[in-house]
């Protein structure tokens, strides 16, 4: 499912580089888990996953591979967690990184 038609997210932020927010129509799932598409000039690591109230927070670096200098892309992702119902869901979200002289962590 689009997380715009994801009746539980009420938004999702993408704009600061290496974070993304989730805001919740109700309390944040107890777990949350971030999926990124496999990229061919970059690397997602450290991924990490936190929420507290309505909000989860997820950061991650974006590494290039080796010998690459990546311009700016926007890649696919799954939001996956268990909704108050017990249910396993997903959410897609798009996630823009600027070229890499732009997104050095």
């Amino acid at each position: 499912m689009d997380s715009a038609s994801n009746s539980e997210i009420s938004g999702i932020n993408v704009k600061e580089k290496g974070t993304i927010t989730i805001t919740w129509r109700h309390k944040a799932p107890d777990h949350v888990d971030f999926f990124p598409e496999a990229l061919d000039d970059y690397y997602i690591r450290d991924t990490d996953e936190s929420s507290t109230l309505n909000t989860t927070v997820i950061h991650f670096t974006a590494q290039p591979l080796t010998g690459k200098s990546p311009g700016a892309i926007t890649f696919a992702a799954v939001l996956g967690y268990t909704n108050r119902d017990g249910k396993r869901r997903g959410a897609n979200i798009s996630i823009d990184l600027p070229a890499w002289a732009d997104n050095n962590h």
